[in-house]
């Protein structure tokens, strides 16, 4: 090798002429170059893939603050929207991969996607269903205990408010809650559509206020709206589950903070990627949405909540 500092090259000037300078094996060459080179950037991580549907709100509120979550922690999120053709989702590689939502986790487990994956936004129920084959290391059901549910209502509704709650068998399991077993809580069974409604009102007079436990099966468009009018008929509130439920006419409902979600599963995904182990999850912060119309029908009194927010819907 040269030695240092003795070595000169030729270089040339603006004119073309030949001139001295240090060459690069000298000592201050070497520094002169060392601090004129640009420093080599380390490659980005591959980005934690977001398998979502865009057009809801809810879902747009989770995704948003899932992404923030990650990216504060100095992860980079991939969104893949399966509106816009997120199905795809073999095109690039992802260190995890996050699906929000029950067609999320079809999309992913029908694309026979290997890459670890935590489920979000879809109940327990339909994360055992449509995540059959996928590493699934992490998930935040939407599910909310039977606890808490009667917790709200009561703080809403009043301590000595006679709650029924009508639930699927075949899907739902809320008889083992502590509020069931020490009959705080009526528990009605119903696995068929067209029995929703007489299942309703085989509880006037034996309930001050029914619980609608989410399922597909039994509340979907064309039940909701008949059992809306019951509700209103027999003067016997209904305890929805969403916003838009409660928008269609239910006194009041009980339903995740879907913001909160989102950051919750972010928090997860954050932990997935420290090579954490990761626990199952529900909803951390509830939210109490209010019917102010149908509250005023009813003749009900409501109470501030205890721990969650409430929210008038319109």
């Amino acid at each position: 090798m040269p030695q240092p500092s003795r070595e000169r090259s030729f270089g040339n000037n603006a004119a073309g002429v030949d001139v001295w300078r240090p060459g690069i094996y000298s000592r201050r060459g070497w520094l002169s170059l060392a601090a004129s080179a640009p420093l080599a950037l380390s490659a980005p991580p591959n980005p934690v893939g977001v398998l979502y549907r865009s057009g809801a709100e809810a879902f747009a509120d989770a995704v948003e603050a899932l992404k923030k979550r990650v990216e504060s922690a100095g992860g980079v999120c991939r969104l893949l929207d399966l509106a816009t053709g997120g199905e795809r989702i073999v095109d690039a590689p992802c260190q995890l991969m996050v699906a929000m939502g029950g067609e999320a986790l079809e999309q992913a487990a029908r694309a026979k996607q290997a890459t670890a994956t935590i489920a979000s936004m879809a109940l327990r129920t339909d994360i055992d269903k449509r995540s059959g084959g996928l590493n699934l290391v992490g998930r935040v059901a939407l599910d909310i205990p039977a606890y808490q549910i009667v917790t709200e209502v009561a703080g809403v509704l009043g301590s000595k408010t006679r709650l029924a709650m009508i639930r699927n068998p075949q899907s739902q399991k809320v008889a083992d809650a502590a509020p069931v077993k020490n009959g705080t809580v009526q528990v009605v069974d119903c696995a068929k559509a067209e029995e929703l409604l007489p299942t309703f009102l085989s509880l006037r007079n034996k309930a001050d206020a029914v619980v609608a436990v989410p399922d597909t099966t039994l509340f979907n468009g064309a039940t909701v709206k008949p059992l809306i009018l019951a509700s209103l008929e027999n003067r016997l509130p209904i305890v929805g589950f969403s916003t838009s439920f409660v928008r269609a006419g239910a006194a009041i409902g009980i339903y995740p903070d879907f913001r909160e979600i989102g950051k919750q599963t972010g928090d997860l995904t954050v932990r997935a990627l420290a090579g954490e182990r990761l626990k199952d999850e529900t909803p951390r912060r509830l939210i109490v949405g209010v019917n102010p119309q149908v509250v005023r029908l009813l003749g009900l009194d409501l109470k501030e909540p205890r721990s969650s927010e409430l929210v008038v819907v319109k």
